[in-house]
């Protein structure tokens, strides 16, 4: 009878290794930290990132806001010269001897603005402006000035005298310059430029030069800066023409300009250096009760 033998396992061996799997298995389950050289460098890109999205947001948010500004200010603008424009239009020559019908004038010195070109200059004027207009019997004056013109800004105030009597013609430009601001009508904010230029029949730039045949047309030439007149129309004479211009400052920056008081040098030396934040309105006006015999 032959015996078979069968080798004792090494129980000893066996539990060993299966203590070793179960400690690799174990092992490999563990997660390690992160170093602190890794954290730095996280909280370093997670700044850059967070510092890109502020700037992006303030570029964002600065462009809309300048953007709402400006909205605000061609608004403002457009409807302002539009409606000086309206009435301009209708001014009527009163043909009563050496009686105002319409006359423009600088009292205070003009603002020089220096552009993107130093050579290239602009020259805001701030004038006073006032002239007839009828409607059937009645007449009526209209005048518009600046609050603050030696500021080099201010706001635009209305005049308007209603149902002046054919007797007052004559003195309505006196009520307008008796007239204190208080009694006016406000029209807009932030002005620092307003000015018209005058042009004869053939749409030709009226000068000192230019012959009438009215004899009380007076025109003022002011030499010290260029294509700048101060215009007195009288008895039958009226431009036959208007150029109207009108500069009106952003709403920020003419906060800013308030703010810093009431002197005129600073005041002006603090918008010649703000012409990207001034919009100007041009437009070109036609009288239509011109009267052509004043003319040569």
């Amino acid at each position: 009878m032959t015996t078979s033998h069968h080798p004792v396992p090494n129980v000893g061996l066996r539990l060993w290794k299966r203590v070793e799997t179960r400690a690799a298995v174990r092992g490999s389950n563990i997660r390690q930290a992160f170093s602190l050289i890794e954290i730095l460098i996280t909280v370093a890109l997670l700044s850059v990132i967070i510092l890109g999205l502020v700037a992006m947001f303030n570029q964002v948010r600065r462009a809309f806001t300048s953007s709402i500004t400006q909205v605000d200010v061609l608004e403002s603008g457009r409807a302002t010269s539009e409606m000086i424009a309206r009435e301009l239009e209708q001014m009527v020559p009163a043909s009563i001897p050496f009686t105002t019908n319409f006359y423009a004038n600088v009292s205070f010195t003009p603002t020089v603005q220096p552009l993107n070109d130093p050579a290239d200059l602009r020259i805001n004027v701030l004038e006073q402006v006032f002239f007839l207009t009828r409607y059937s019997q009645q007449w009526s004056g209209i005048g518009y000035r600046v609050s603050t013109p030696d500021l080099g800004y201010g706001t635009l105030y209305k005049y308007t005298s209603n149902n002046v009597p054919q007797a007052n013609v004559p003195r309505a430009e006196g009520y307008f310059e008796n007239t204190p601001l208080a009694n006016m009508n406000r029209i807009a904010e932030g002005v620092v430029h307003f000015k018209v230029r005058a042009f004869d029949t053939n749409g030709i730039l009226i000068t000192a030069s230019k012959n009438f045949i009215t004899p009380e047309v007076n025109l003022l030439y002011r030499t010290t800066y260029p294509d700048l007149y101060d215009y007195t129309f009288t008895s039958n004479a009226v431009p036959a023409y208007l150029e109207l211009e009108l500069g009106i400052l952003e709403a920020r920056t003419a906060e800013r300009l308030k703010s810093l008081g009431g002197n005129a040098v600073i005041s002006k030396d603090f918008i010649s250096k703000h012409a990207a934040q001034i919009h100007v309105f041009r437009q070109r006006i036609s009288i239509r009760n011109v009267d052509p015999d004043a003319y040569k």
